[in-house]
């Protein structure tokens, strides 16, 4: 919905196909680069499909069954609780929660139009799209209403906006409920500011792929809306400290890697993997072709794609030595190392265990 009848620069027809997913049984609108680029320029606009929460009856009766639903989701008292909201609007829910005894209450909203209601409520609101990097603290509600509908990637909003919460926190959605409307096949839920048709089956679904735990859905008033909500257990937290280390160790080792094979001559014979490694290719830079061997003779002979040696056995190495070999299977790492010396490699050739390189240029 729009304040006046001219629709500007935003088109007035756009295709339409709809897909499913296979992992969650989300149906979802199929994605269009033009589709996508005309519904943010939308949002940016303020374009609305419904009534915002609390404006008029319709619009109250709605923001009201949405916050008794997350009151019985928190089982709890919501004194000195920090609260974030997703898709705020005009920050009618959040102004409630603060006048139930919220500590702290905070909003996210792209569209135009909130910060004059919004002050008037007196409650925050940033006026863009969500990101995590807005938020420097930790809240112990983070919702949204009428938002994942609207997003072609829930899942990782949803991911997205756990990283904004406390440990134990809880995470709450309301969506529309599109199951009855698709089993009669109703055309008119059809809308290109929709990307997603939950179900109860579908939102749980997301929610539980979103990694939270204790996930539970209910039925709004005439089953119009579903609402999903779960906990942010100690295991998110642990592997999103889990990405955000490896990054940081990925590029600290490269780094080490690619100095230690630029000091060699770059001639034939510099350096040769055992176990693989093929992968290593991708962000280090080699100046002279790598050679292959491995223990599982099925592999002699053969090629990885893209390298021109075939993979060679161990034995090579006594008539055809390499300069540096670099075991590169780190699970299989002692294995290999007592395997050559048990054959007495050659002298000449440096043995380098990658998994003992990253033991020890492990630390940040």
């Amino acid at each position: 919905m729009r304040e006046k009848s001219d629709n500007g620069d935003l088109p007035v027809w756009l295709s339409f196909e709809l897909e499913i997913d296979d992992g969650t049984g989300l149906v979802r609108q199929k994605y269009s680069k033009s589709i996508d680029k005309y519904l943010k320029l939308a949002y940016r606009k303020g374009s609305l499909l419904s009534t915002p929460l609390g404006r008029g009856d319709f619009g109250k009766r709605r923001a009201d069954e949405a916050l008794s639903i997350i009151l019985k989701a928190l089982n709890k008292s919501i004194n000195n609780m920090r609260i974030l909201e997703v898709g705020c609007g005009d920050g009618y829910i959040l102004r409630e929660l603060k006048n139930m005894g919220a500590k702290e209450v905070i909003g996210c909203e792209p569209g135009v139009g909130s910060e004059e209601k919004a002050n008037k409520i007196k409650v925050r609101i940033i006026r863009d799209f969500f990101s995590p990097d807005l938020f420097k603290q930790k809240y112990d509600l983070v919702l949204s209403y009428g938002v994942l509908e609207h997003l072609r990637q829930p899942i990782k909003l949803l991911m997205e906006m756990s990283e904004c919460m406390e440990t134990g926190g809880l995470l709450f959605a309301g969506v529309p409920n599109c199951e009855r409307k698709l089993i009669l096949g109703d055309p008119g839920i059809l809308a290109h500011e929709h990307w997603n048709y939950f179900t109860p089956r579908s939102l749980k679904r997301t929610l539980l792929a979103a990694g939270l735990k204790k996930v539970k859905v209910a039925k709004g008033r005439n089953g119009a809306m579903i609402y999903g909500w779960g906990i942010k257990s100690k295991l998110i937290e642990k592997e999103q400290w889990l990405y955000s280390d490896y990054c940081l160790r990925v590029k600290k080792h490269t780094v080490k890697l690619q100095s230690r094979i630029d000091k060699l001559s770059g001639k034939e014979n510099d350096l040769g993997f055992y176990g693989g490694g093929t992968q290593l290719k991708g962000f280090l830079k080699f100046r002279s072709e790598l050679r292959f061997f491995d223990g599982d003779e099925t592999k002699w002979g053969k090629y990885y794609p893209g390298f021109k040696s075939a993979i060679e056995p161990a034995k090579n190495l006594f008539t055809n030595p390499v300069r540096e070999l670099w075991i590169v299977a780190i699970d299989y790492d002692k294995e290999i190392r007592d395997h050559l010396k048990q054959i007495k490699l050659p002298g000449e050739i440096k043995v380098f265990s990658l998994k003992s390189f990253l033991e020890r240029n492990g630390k940040l």
